[in-house]
């Protein structure tokens, strides 16, 4: 039995027990699917949500495009860190990224991209135009994951293509001046999130109200005299 399988059993054990009060959707890594399966993961993606109930379901897929912001590995363009150096790429040539994309594209299954810095956030959009190009579609909802060095021309080449943004927010209130100091430095601090740009549909305004709800807590924590 394989992997994917074998997780499936024990998230079912748990969402099995009725006083376990969750609904949960699962969104599996591409390049675990693509090491087991292959050019054919699409295909067994979609065999496998025959297993989906009405408390658990796999619908979507999950791609990478660099590495992690608390761990400062993400892409950056020029300047970039302030060492000199630059984050981690993904295990997919960002030239092929469309290609591994193309058959859950085709086959109508959500993509999610992870992409923290700018120059991620570049290739992901790169290969988004590629897959409009071959198979044009509306309400996609192609989804950038954590969103969080960016520029304004990103955010409107993002709404565009029709794609949205999962954003990491929180990353403002909880690493800003560590990364300013430690990592990227004051320019590139500049440019986090820019969500006022962001008018692309559902998830961003989701976000936006995310800030201010985050916002309103931490003033009310402060006048509680709380961290």
């Amino acid at each position: 039995m394989g992997s994917t399988e074998s997780e499936w059993q024990l998230y079912s054990a748990v969402m099995s027990d009725e006083n376990y009060p969750v609904r949960m959707g699962l969104v599996p890594w591409e390049m675990s699917l693509y090491a087991d399966h292959g050019g054919r993961a699409a295909d067994f993606l979609l065999d496998a949500m025959r297993w989906n109930n009405d408390r658990l379901f796999i619908r979507d897929i999950k791609f990478l495009t660099d590495g992690s912001f608390p761990a400062m590995s993400l892409r950056l363009n020029f300047l970039g860190y302030l060492d000199g150096s630059n984050g981690l790429r993904n295990d997919i040539p960002w030239s092929e990224l469309h290609e591994r994309m193309l058959p859950f594209w085709k086959a109508g299954i959500q993509i999610h991209c992870h992409a923290n810095g700018d120059e991620a956030i570049d290739a992901s959009l790169d290969a988004l135009a590629r897959l409009q190009n071959i198979a044009p579609k509306f309400d996609h909802r192609f989804t950038l994951e954590h969103y969080c060095i960016s520029r304004p021309d990103q955010a409107r080449r993002l709404k565009v293509l029709g794609g949205v943004a999962s954003v990491n927010n929180y990353f403002v209130h909880y690493r800003s001046q560590l990364h300013s100091e430690h990592g990227f430095g004051p320019i590139a601090q500049r440019r986090w999130l820019g969500l006022d740009l962001l008018s692309v549909r559902a998830r961003p305004s989701r976000c936006i109200l995310i800030i201010r709800l985050f916002s309103c807590h931490c003033i009310r924590s402060r006048r509680r005299g709380l961290p």
